[in-house]
């Protein structure tokens, strides 16, 4: 769609510019877990239950009324009380209705339930423990992806990749850690981060105004999950019990989303030329590549348990290869909860390994209530795998049947009424049964002609043959 308007200026007509928007479709498949959190938590004390292949999300205004009913509930309510977080939520009431166990989680799920979920529960979950567990944004009740969590993960990434090209940037952007360093605090760079975020999200135009994702459409909870999430902190020891449930979208699934690019005919932002979705992927992968540059360092000498630490460093290393072996025809990079702002964004920037594990280790750093130093969590994995890596594709093309022709005689001057497009300059046809690909195609600009898009048709002559009798070109007509 493309659209012309013109600005006046004290009443004077101004030279029209041309705007246009290009939609570009793209599919995102977890390469992990994939949450993206809604805010909404839920306690197994009446709002969900586990087993060990499903959790169950339950009607818990209904079973609070069932036991006002029954006269139970005064006496739930103090066994919660006095079980705080150890309360074994299906134990309890199974006690309260003189029943068994798995008697009382078939009326759970038979009276209560009013939804299932497919449960990654693994060895580490105690089914009927109290844990929270957090939801994931949906829409009418189904999971998706927000177009403003893959535009935020685009953003970032094009902030530091042209950041890091910028030498002077650099340099400053250097003196503020050194500052945070010498002052042990975030601070410096936080009073100065947006500064460079308002520069570098595009030097034509904001990111806001130039590129739009819509929203996904619904994910089925066939493709939804239940992950046992823990905190991973590779700066120091990990705390015993920080840990959830949480809801993912699982790897299995794969997600359409469209992404529209604002453009204008005076754009001078290299962004925007050319073919725009394979620029963000290689924006993308260049900064994944950093990012999984600096996991794996970090995981080699960490303190983490060697078997995961090896699971951990094999899925990076693969990520990695992916990405080498991509040539930008898709992006690898991390969507969604799984790391700290700071990380994905300032941390990566710091070339210094010394420097970057300082810097790390003053954000990871809180004080709780009691004045006491709790570490702040670094990363998110379900079993041995780190939340959130995603693979951003092109749709995959369909395919387009070759155009057939027959001809008695195949010489120069002879027409064929419609060859496809394959590439630039280049078609491809079927000529007495014969396919001929990768045919150069000559376009005559001086005749109006202009050059044509992939996958489209055209109407040509035969212009060059080799000696053999192989047709080496046709001209466009």
């Amino acid at each position: 769609m493309a659209n012309k308007f013109a600005c006046t200026e004290y009443g004077k007509a101004k030279t029209m510019t041309k705007h246009q928007h290009h939609s570009y479709d793209l599919r995102i498949q977890p390469l992990s877990p994939l949450h993206i959190g809604s805010g909404e938590e839920l306690t197994s004390t009446g709002e969900y239950f586990a087993d060990d292949s499903s959790v169950y999300l339950l009607d818990n205004d209904a079973l609070m009324r069932h036991l006002a009913q029954e006269g139970l509930l005064r006496d739930y309510i103090g066994r919660i009380d006095a079980a705080g977080n150890q309360l074994n939520f299906d134990s309890e009431l199974a006690e309260l209705f003189a029943t068994d166990v798995q008697t009382m989680r078939g009326r759970l799920k038979a009276e209560f339930a009013r939804h299932e979920l497919r449960f990654n529960s693994g060895d580490l979950y105690r089914a009927g423990a109290n844990d929270i567990m957090r939801r994931c944004v949906r829409t009418r009740g189904n999971a998706y992806i927000p177009g403003s969590s893959v535009k935020g993960m685009i953003r970032t990434a094009v902030v530091a990749e042209r950041l890091r090209a910028d030498r002077p940037e650099m340099r400053r952007f250097d003196e503020y850690i050194d500052d945070c360093i010498r002052e042990k605090s975030e601070r410096p760079i936080a009073r100065n981060w947006a500064e460079f975020e308002r520069r570098f999200a595009t030097p034509y135009k904001q990111l806001p105004d130039f590129l739009r994702v819509s929203d996904s459409p619904a994910v089925a909870d066939s493709e939804v999950v239940v992950e046992q999430v823990v905190r991973q902190n590779f700066y120091g020891e990990n705390t015993a019990g920080l840990d959830w449930l949480c809801e993912c979208i699982a790897p299995e699934a794969e997600v359409a989303m469209q992404l529209t690019v604002y453009q204008s005919d005076r754009v001078g932002d290299d962004l925007l030329r050319g073919n725009v979705r394979q620029n963000l992927f290689k924006i993308l992968n260049a900064h994944s590549l950093r990012l999984i540059e600096i996991d794996i360092g970090l995981l080699e000498v960490t303190s983490a348990v060697p078997q995961l630490k090896s699971s951990l460093i094999e899925r990076l290393t693969d990520y990695r290869d992916r990405i080498r072996q991509s040539d930008n025809e898709y992006a690898i990079a991390r969507l969604g909860q799984g790391k700290s702002l700071h990380y994905q964004t300032i941390a990566a920037l710091i070339g210094d390994r010394a420097k970057r594990d300082t810097f790390m280790q003053i954000i990871s750093r809180r004080v709780d209530s009691e004045r006491r130093i709790v570490p702040r969590s670094r990363s998110l994995t379900a079993h041995d795998r780190m939340l959130g890596w995603v693979k951003i594709a092109a749709p995959p093309k369909p395919v387009i049947a070759l155009p057939a022709h027959r001809l008695e005689r195949i010489e120069v001057g002879q027409i064929l009424p419609r060859v496809l497009v394959t590439g630039k300059k280049r078609v491809s046809f079927v000529l007495n049964d014969l396919q001929r690909d990768n045919i150069a195609l000559h376009v005559d600009k001086k005749r109006g002609f202009a050059i044509p898009d992939t996958d489209t048709f055209v109407k040509v002559v035969i212009k060059e043959m080799a000696k053999d009798g192989r047709i080496t070109q046709v001209t466009m007509i």
